[in-house]
């Protein structure tokens, strides 16, 4: 008898869990109304970080880097038999939901025009908006699935908490030279070391050359100079520095080319490309006087 009252409480417990979990996002779903001669035409699944591997496979550890928290996904079809998945994805704050967004998109899609920070993809439409990542996807390319793409878009965008906007560090970035739309934040493992955290990064073009710049933002002075002193030695170990001090070093890597670094305040501040040393240095110099 106590056995069958302890899994009965347990299913409960489970039960109201699982209807917390699913209700934060179930609410973002449009309704039958809303959506209305459009149907959805699969129940909506819910995953969180112990899951996701279950719906995106290798893609999880990319969100969960992010922060992600949870996931809504269902299929919607028009009148006609057009299908199309969306996704609606917490990512636990606005910061999260750009950087994610921000990986997945290119400067190849076209921008749209009833939210700032959003893009079209052919047969496919990313955008976040406050906490949220959400991606739609038809099953096919044409301008019936455009129509249909950009109006299920524009109706997401009123379901969705409005809010979240290009964080602030980009303002410390250069605008000459400049990708649009190229501006990137990485929660974990910015160039690819473990140690180094909360990155932003945009990617340039010199007639033809690439180049990139990194603003690496560290909790405190302390934390950004012993984080920068434990990538120089990694530099040093690899033999691509050439010149460094106490708190700045140049040289050159394999993939990127030239690399000039400087650790200033709570950030470390790096250029990295095929360009010429003295505008490398001009580059750095320029960012470093922009957050003195």
């Amino acid at each position: 008898m106590k056995c069958s009252i302890i899994l009965f409480t347990l299913l409960i417990i489970l039960s109201s869990g699982f209807n917390s979990f699913a209700g934060d996002l179930s609410t973002l779903v449009p309704s039958a109304k809303e959506l209305d001669p459009v149907v959805i035409s699969s129940e909506p699944e819910y995953y969180n970080p112990d899951n996701l591997w279950d719906y995106i496979n290798g893609g999880a550890p990319a969100y969960i880097a992010c922060g992600f928290e949870r996931v809504v996904t269902f299929l919607v079809m028009d009148p006609d038999s057009l299908e199309m998945v969306v996704d609606i994805y917490d990512m636990a704050d606005s910061l999260n939901a750009f950087g994610i967004y921000s990986q997945e998109r290119s400067a190849k899609g076209k921008p749209l025009t009833f939210i700032s920070n959003g893009m079209q993809y052919g047969n496919a439409i990313y955008f976040w908006q406050d906490r949220y990542y959400v991606k739609l996807i038809a099953y096919e390319t044409s301008p019936k699935a455009t129509e249909f793409l950009l109006q299920l878009a524009h109706l997401l965008t009123l379901k969705v908490p409005s809010g979240g906007s290009i964080p602030a560090q980009f303002s410390a970035f250069p605008v000459k030279d400049k990708i649009p739309n190229s501006e990137k934040f990485t929660r974990q493992d910015v160039l690819g070391q473990q140690y180094l955290q909360n990155g932003y990064s945009v990617e340039y073009d010199l007639d033809g050359k690439k180049y990139y710049i990194f603003l690496i933002q560290c909790a405190d002075v302390n934390d950004a100079g012993d984080k920068f002193e434990q990538y120089r030695l990694f530099r040093k170990e690899s033999n691509s520095i050439m010149d460094d001090d106490e708190q700045s070093f140049s040289g050159t890597d394999s993939y990127y080319g030239n690399i000039f670094f400087e650790q200033k305040v709570l950030y470390i501040i790096g250029v990295l490309g095929k360009i010429e040393k003295a505008y490398g240095e001009e580059i750095l110099s320029g960012i470093i006087s922009g957050i003195e």
